[in-house]
């Protein structure tokens, strides 16, 4: 008795090609690895809800608070379906509360469950625990974590609340090492932001805002959803 009839529980199809149960395995380990836990259960493209957006007009902008949504929604779920042919990395800045952690998490579960690779760490999991375990830390010889660096082999990078950390010579130096270790090596990255582009430029060195500047950037305006949901 099998636990996989496909295959036999050998892993391949009599072509030689990977059985799905192997891509299941994959997809499952690769969620745990991800550091997003439960999170993306409530939290994907499937759930979203357009319903605490508001459609009046916005000062100083163009457009309502829910036709931009609306556009980013929809330009970050094509992002996902043509993932392996795009070569953009993704910027996500404005206000709190305006849907970027939200829409960063639903394109994460897109991810995964296509199978690639995703890791997501606030900024402060990144300079305080990552960045000086794989960027500073040498390990002895026989530690197979030697030849290995989450920060610039998985798939999808993603570094979420960007600007809530003390900035120093090492978080700017970091910054730039990974944005452009990343960008040579093909991997692609989501970072978000309260930070308007400005104050991210005036934050952080030059050579992290030429980076940027090649994110394909979306902005987030409007209401406080958190404060809509506790009123509804």
């Amino acid at each position: 008795i099998f636990t996989c009839p496909l295959c036999k529980d050998t892993g391949f199809y009599s072509d030689g090609s990977y059985c799905k149960c192997v891509k299941e395995m994959q997809i499952k380990e690769y969620y745990k690895l991800s550091n997003l836990g439960n999170r993306l259960e409530k939290e994907n493209f499937d759930t979203f809800s357009w319903k605490y957006f508001s459609n009046d007009p916005t000062p100083d902008y163009p457009i309502t608070q829910f036709e931009n949504m609306t556009n980013v929604y929809h330009a970050l779920k094509e992002y996902t379906e043509h993932f392996e042919d795009s070569t953009d990395s993704i910027l996500l800045s404005g206000q709190t509360g305006t849907g970027k952690t939200f829409l960063t998490n639903c394109v994460a579960k897109a991810l995964l469950d296509q199978g690639f690779q995703v890791l997501y760490l606030s900024s402060h999991q990144l300079f305080e625990e990552y960045a000086p375990r794989y960027l500073m830390h040498s390990f002895s010889s026989d530690d197979d974590t030697d030849h290995k660096n989450p920060l610039f082999d998985v798939d999808f990078l993603i570094i979420d609340d960007l600007g809530t950390e003390t900035v120093n010579s090492f978080v700017t130096s970091t910054l730039f090492t990974i944005l452009n270790t990343r960008k040579n090596l093909a991997k692609k990255t989501l970072l978000s932001t309260n930070l308007a582009l400005p104050a991210i430029g005036s934050r952080y060195d030059a050579r992290v805002m030429s980076r940027l500047t090649e994110f394909q950037h979306y902005i987030f305006f409007g209401k406080d959803i958190r404060i809509i949901q506790q009123t509804i």
